[in-house]
C-alpha cells in the first residue's frame, strides 16, 4: 500500500496526457528515466513487486474503468522515475481485430498480456 496514491495520481495524469497530447509525446514522456534516481539492484525487484500489487489494486478500484494501455504507461512511468527501465509492448491481431498493450521488465511481465488467443497478436511496438 506504499505506492497507492502515487499510482493512482500517475493513472489520472496518463488518462490526460493521452486525450490531449496522443500516444507518441505520452509514451516519451512515460518512458524517460529519471537519471537523478536508481533504484539499487537489490531494490529493484522489491519496488517492482510492491508496485504491481499496488498497481493492481488501483487498477481495480479507481472509479473509471482504465485500459491496457494506460495501465502499461502508468508502471512505466512509476519505474521510469525510480530510474529502472520497463518495456512498453504493444501489439494487435487481424482478426477480429484487437489490441493490446503489456509493460515488463526483463522477463518479468508488469501488466496482463494478451489473455485470449495470445498466438494470434502480433507485436508492432516496442518502447
Amino acid at each position: 500500500m506504499r505506492y497507492l496514491v502515487e499510482l493512482s495520481v500517475l493513472l489520472v495524469i496518463v488518462r490526460v496526457r493521452l486525450s490531449r497530447r496522443g500516444f507518441q509525446p505520452t509514451v516519451a514522456w512515460s518512458t524517460t528515466l529519471n537519471p537523478a534516481r536508481h533504484c539499487h539492484e537489490a531494490g529493484v525487484h522489491r519496488t517492482i513487486e510492491l508496485a504491481m500489487t499496488d498497481a493492481q489494486r488501483v487498477f481495480r478500484w479507481h472509479p473509471v474503468a482504465n485500459k491496457c494501455l494506460e495501465q502499461s504507461l502508468v508502471l512505466c512511468k512509476f519505474l521510469a522515475r525510480r530510474g529502472i527501465r520497463a518495456e512498453l509492448i504493444v501489439a494487435v491481431r487481424k482478426y477480429p481485430f484487437g489490441s493490446h498493450a503489456w509493460a515488463r521488465w526483463g522477463e518479468v511481465l508488469l501488466t496482463d498480456p494478451p489473455a485470449q488467443d495470445p498466438e494470434h497478436f502480433h507485436v508492432i511496438a516496442r518502447f
